[in-house]
């Protein structure tokens, strides 16, 4: 589809017009005229006329016959200067474009033609510099720039990053895999142990009058109820005239004329055992005070544990430290989740202050310990490491100054950012690198010093990067 020129005459790459063809050897082509040889690959020639093609500069290259040297891939054209692509950035054709930077999703270390993605169920940010910023998404855990696993059933994880799975609470559920959140049971359902995969029906006998319960709820003395799933106490039925049956019966059999469970006294005269005492027999029989650390409501025929004690072996126990248990019954104490601590006998575990964080199972503020990027004593108020400062690790350690050559340009920063080439940060302790003065250049990164031009050489721009 192009047209040759006549003998004799030439033109140059990308020529548009016959007007091009001209007998003097054209911009790509050297010797006399009517002699003209296209420039060797690696060198060009701008101008028409007999001049010697010059050599491509350092990191650029060119096709034979051609006008113009086109950075090489993996570097781009920075004021007519090929330099390296910095991590975060690629190139991945050779040309005189500047270096894109990296997606989200994806990374790259210095001088990359392409970014690498992300393993699968993790994400980075924009312009990332290696695998490590790649950090798990929700409902899955790992180690930064490893393979992330999806939470199983019955455990979740609501934020990105490198933390565990977290076990659902009593009264929640996790059905699937990789889930965000525990799902609250609904009312008429409940989840007594942790890490329950599903909800289930409140069983014949009692009723669920709300969502998240760790237990369904009895129906009364001298009531029963033969379904499950119950939701309000106006689901279990009353027992005849006359009659009456224990906490939590199950059928109309019973319901008895002599006194049941949680009752005393003579057949047809019965009264309800009273609070803080229990029969779990039917019968005359006495009722009997309930055990130390537990009590129960009028009518009862079993004491529950007190808030704060747990059920171990038919004992009410205190619940130790770095667990809690938030209402009577007789289920075991539970561990208090990350970022939270309790002291023994407690009903809630206590959150940590903002900016700290701790183990599961925590047994004092103390085991709060400052997030990275911030500073303080363990159990205390957490502030955000100044700009010029960082603290890679979490704990009680003090935030420290950024070296030469380095940078932290924000509050709570959990590394100092190399200065790319062509700036420098002369001090430590740097909130910004500063770009090379005019006489100077920075052929690297994380430099303190910017080199000097050598003699007999100038440079009236700031920012140089190549010598």
């Amino acid at each position: 589809a192009c047209d040759a020129c006549p003998t004799g005459t030439s033109s140059s790459l990308g020529s548009v017009s016959f007007d091009a063809c001209i007998n003097i050897c054209p911009a790509g082509f050297t010797g006399p005229a009517g002699s003209c040889v296209q420039c060797d690959a690696g060198t060009f020639k701008t101008t028409s006329g007999p001049g010697a093609c010059t050599p491509c500069a350092t990191n650029s290259n060119s096709l034979s016959g051609s006008d113009v040297c086109d950075c090489n891939i993996g570097y781009g054209s920075a004021g007519g200067t090929c330099t390296t692509c910095g991590a975060g950035k690629f190139k991945g054709a050779s040309g005189n474009a500047a270096c894109q930077d990296c997606g989200a999703g994806k990374y790259s270390t210095e001088g990359a033609a392409i970014c690498a993605d992300c393993l699968a169920n993790s994400n980075s940010g924009v312009q990332s510099t290696s695998a490590e910023a790649c950090t798990c998404n929700s409902g899955h855990t790992g180690e930064n720039g490893a393979t992330c696993g999806a939470c199983i059933a019955g455990k979740y994880k609501g934020v990105p990053g490198n933390g565990l799975c977290v076990v659902c609470e009593a009264g929640k559920a996790a059905s699937l895999p990789s889930m965000t959140v525990c799902v609250n049971c609904e009312a008429g359902k409940y989840a007594g142990d942790k890490g329950a995969v599903i909800c289930a029906d409140c069983e014949m006998g009692t009723y669920g009058p709300s969502a998240a319960l760790s237990v369904c709820i009895r129906c009364a003395a001298g009531t029963y109820l033969t379904t499950t799933g119950g939701v309000l106490s106006s689901a279990c039925d009353a027992c005849p005239t006359g009659t009456s049956s224990s906490l939590g019966s199950v059928s109309f059999d019973a319901c008895i004329n002599i006194c049941p469970a949680g009752f005393t006294g003579p057949a047809g005269s019965c009264v309800q055992c009273d609070a803080g005492t229990f029969k779990t027999t039917s019968g005359p029989g006495a009722c009997t005070p309930c055990a130390t650390n537990s009590n129960s409501l009028s009518g009862s025929d079993v004491c529950d544990c007190n808030i704060g004690y747990g059920s171990a072996g038919g004992t009410c126990t205190t619940c130790g430290a770095g667990k809690f248990k938030g209402a009577s019954g007789n289920a075991a104490c539970q561990d208090c989740g990350a970022g939270k601590y309790s002291t023994e006998g407690a009903a809630i575990c206590a959150d940590c202050l903002a900016n700290s964080n701790s183990g599961v199972q925590s047994t004092s503020a103390e085991a709060c310990t400052c997030n990275s990027g911030h500073t303080g004593e363990n159990g205390a108020t957490c502030g955000a490491c100044i700009a010029g400062k960082y603290k890679g690790v979490p704990g009680n350690g003090l935030c420290v100054v950024c070296e030469a050559g380095k940078a932290a340009s924000l509050p709570s920063m959990t590394v100092c950012v190399n200065c790319e080439a062509g700036k420098y940060a002369g001090d430590k302790g740097a909130v910004i690198c500063a770009d090379c003065e005019m006489g100077t250049y920075g052929p690297s990164a994380a430099l303190s010093v910017c080199i000097r031009c050598a003699a007999g050489t100038y440079l009236t721009t700031t920012g140089g990067v190549l010598s």
